[in-house]
């Protein structure tokens, strides 16, 4: 196992995962890319996981649960084969996503030098059968269809349809709130020995507390943040990290950033960040700062993008965001930067923050 530098401490983080970090939209889901595009997130993770802190990966799995869904209907249909209720079909894509997650972060973490276990729970996850969410569901699952192939499916199947964020329509079904992480104790001991442990994946098997208190499966997909942050405060981490792509945002405000690390190591007040969010140094690992660092990845922006930082911000430097306005405007990207006199890291002065809150919403 790696170990930390001297000073830094070691920190719990939960990281969860979209379900499109393992099945991206336009893709057909078969294992080959499934697992491919799981090895290119893993080779991310374990850069945190090499620093030699404590982490948990959670993961959505809305677009490969809904094709278990739809497998298990289609084998009803052609084989006679019983389908399965919708929350083992939640279990089911536990294991299986658990599964290329796990070997694919312990190949990157082999690839490391690195000899450290990664295991995967499947995570029941308690709910209130009386949530509202039963009776208007939301969660979207499986594949996209046309108008006319979600109107036929609504009739036929007695789905709930909508339309997912102008991309298609697709099935959704009932997103109770989470209450409790049955397996947090287990998890807690795994991540305690150095192990790290994949977890409620997509959102966790939803389950409820019967009269007697037994627990009993219910047909629900759970969201994998909202699921993530109860097992995040149950196992007391230092960090949640929620990552996602989406393509709805209109605009883009950055306040304070670090757009170079490199050039930060220094004039910032960022150095415990630095060590435990990248590890090492900049002379230790060059292209690692450089990969992590926003300026290099700035020809990938499409969203326009608001800068504000104040001139005598000490934590994160002022010329962070001009060097990154400036990259911006050498791209032809739509930008703008605001600087304000006397203002320190978190403005002070009444009136700035009003024309911070003005100028982000004209934005």
């Amino acid at each position: 196992m790696a170990s930390l530098d001297a000073g830094q401490k070691q920190r719990s983080i939960v990281i969860a995962l979209g379900g499109n970090a393992i099945l991206p939209v336009g893709r057909r889901g078969t294992y080959d890319e499934q697992r491919e595009l799981t090895r290119h997130t893993m080779d991310q993770v374990a850069q945190l996981a090499e620093a030699g802190h404590r982490i948990v990966v959670t993961h959505g799995n809305g677009p490969v649960v809904g094709n278990i869904v739809l497998r298990g209907d289609a084998g009803e249909q052609v084989h006679g084969i019983p389908a399965m209720p919708m929350y083992v079909c939640g279990a089911d894509s536990q294991g299986g996503i658990g599964y290329m997650i796990q070997q694919s972060l312990r190949n990157a973490l082999r690839a490391r030098g690195i000899d450290r276990t990664v295991a995967a729970v499947v995570t029941q996850v308690v709910v209130d059968p009386a949530d509202a969410a039963f009776q208007n569901p939301t969660k979207f699952i499986g594949p996209f269809y046309d108008a006319d192939q979600a109107a036929r499916l609504e009739k036929e199947n007695g789905w709930s349809v909508r339309e997912d964020k102008g991309r298609g329509f697709r099935r959704v079904v009932p997103s109770p709130q989470p209450t409790e992480v049955v397996e947090w104790p287990a998890i807690k001991v795994l991540i305690e020995a150095g192990i790290v442990t994949v977890a409620v994946g997509g959102g966790g098997v939803p389950v409820f507390r019967d009269e007697s208190g037994d627990l009993a499966g219910i047909d629900a997909v759970i969201d994998k943040d909202r699921a993530s942050d109860v097992l995040a405060r149950l196992l007391g981490a230092d960090d949640l990290l929620i990552i996602t792509q989406t393509d709805r945002f209109k605009a883009a405000s950055l306040g304070a950033m670090v757009s170079d690390w490199t050039s930060e190591y220094g004039p910032g007040f960022n150095y415990d960040v630095r060590r435990w969010y990248i590890g090492g140094t900049p002379w230790e690992d060059a292209e690692r700062f450089r990969q992590m660092s926003a300026l290099t990845h700035v020809a990938d922006v499409t969203t326009p993008t608001l800068l504000l930082h104040g001139i005598n911000d000490r934590t994160d430097t002022e010329p962070q965001s001009m060097m990154f306005f400036q990259a911006l405007l050498d791209q032809g990207k739509d930008a703008r930067y605001i600087r304000f006199p006397r203002e320190p890291h978190g403005f002070r002065e009444p009136r700035h923050q009003r024309i911070r809150d003005v100028e982000e919403i004209r934005w």
